[in-house]
């Protein structure tokens, strides 16, 4: 896949601007370990209990599930990119731990709450990002969604 990554990675660079890549720079927090967190901890706040320990269990499991396979794998981040970031990730690119956790949460708040369409927008948002703000290829991201998807049915069917 180096072709199809380099390929589209370069493609997307051609079109940055400063309010895409400010907006971008903002979207890609949501998929943070921190901002799972944080929404776990607002879910308990408000109650939703259920959901919030589902919400956990599906961010920890994604990443455990990424950075285990970062620590095998050890792809290296794109090279030769400027990265509008205030710091720039120390953890190797595949997977894309943010995919998984905007996936992980997409489909666990969706199954609870409704906007199955909004939710999975904003994960969406968030692997793209990852790609727009030049810190992963298409197919970290790609596969970043795929295990938070997994994470979260696994949550599921454990009955949480």
């Amino acid at each position: 896949m180096p072709g199809f990554d380099e390929g589209v990675l370069r493609f997307l660079l051609r079109f940055r601007s400063p309010l895409i890549t400010q907006v971008s720079v903002t979207l890609t927090a949501l998929g943070s370990l921190p901002f799972g967190v944080v929404l776990v901890s607002g879910l308990l706040t408000v109650r939703a209990r259920r959901l919030a320990r589902a919400a956990g269990l599906g961010v920890l499991l994604a990443g455990m599930v990424t950075y285990s396979i970062k620590l095998l794998i050890r792809r290296p981040r794109p090279q030769g990119v400027d990265v509008p970031l205030d710091f720039v990730p120390w953890t190797s690119a595949f997977p894309s731990a943010h995919a998984a956790v905007a996936f992980a949460l997409a489909y666990l708040i969706s199954r609870e709450a409704g906007g199955r369409w909004f939710f999975y927008s904003v994960a969406g948002m968030v692997a793209f990002t990852r790609v727009y703000l030049g810190v992963h290829y298409p197919s970290d991201v790609m596969v970043g969604a795929g295990i938070g998807l997994i994470s979260g049915w696994a949550v599921v069917r454990a009955g949480f």
